[in-house]
């Protein structure tokens, strides 16, 4: 019954974990990839658990320096930053629209230059594959039962794999809020963009 009781909480701990509330910038999400990427990678001692682990530990490792490469080429140009993270929070397709459309010419031509680069096509097609396995891992990990693996272990491994657990579901917001939001944000700036 305890073990039962725990297992049902620290799966409670890990879904509640995943929720947050706000849209942190592209500062932000720089320092946490940093801080994820320094963080020693500890196996599971579950071999489903850790088969998914792997792949969400390896597809983190391939989209940093993407994520990276594409925030250090926004930064490069204010109104290209500003119109980036002003779509970033933008509620709907039709809130983007507006902020496009709000726009002077220049900065809309800034816009289209950075958005139509070969730089920029080049890190938006890494983005695209990254966010197809972004999206299948996030499904992957989200219908796992974690609390028959918790089950398996002796309660001397619990707060390990539950560590474990919450390193890989902070890897995976990292992905969501960077890779995922990128190429959903880039769909819709390369819908509204005027030269495309």
């Amino acid at each position: 019954m305890k073990r039962s009781l725990l297992a049902a909480a620290l799966a409670v701990s890990f879904i509640s974990g995943c929720v947050s509330t706000s849209t942190p910038t592209f500062a932000d999400l720089k320092s946490t990839g940093s801080e994820l990427a320094s963080t020693e990678y500890k196996a599971s001692s579950v071999s489903d658990v850790e088969k998914v682990r792997q792949i969400v530990n390896s597809t983190f490792i391939a989209a940093k320096p993407v994520y990276e490469n594409y925030v250090d080429t926004l930064l490069a140009e204010t109104d290209v930053n500003n119109y980036f993270s002003a779509v970033r929070n933008a509620e709907s397709e039709e809130e983007a629209a507006k902020l496009y459309e709000s726009l002077t010419l220049e900065q809309k031509q800034k816009v289209d230059r950075v958005i139509n680069s070969e730089q920029m096509k080049e890190i938006f097609i890494s983005l695209g594959k990254l966010a197809l396995e972004t999206n299948q891992i996030t499904d992957v990990f989200g219908s796992m039962d974690k609390t028959s693996f918790l089950k398996e272990l002796d309660f001397s491994n619990l707060v390990t794999e539950k560590d474990n657990l919450s390193f890989t579901m902070s890897q995976l917001d990292y992905l969501n809020d960077t890779i995922a939001s990128a190429y959903k944000n880039h769909q819709i700036m390369s819908a509204l963009s005027s030269s495309i």
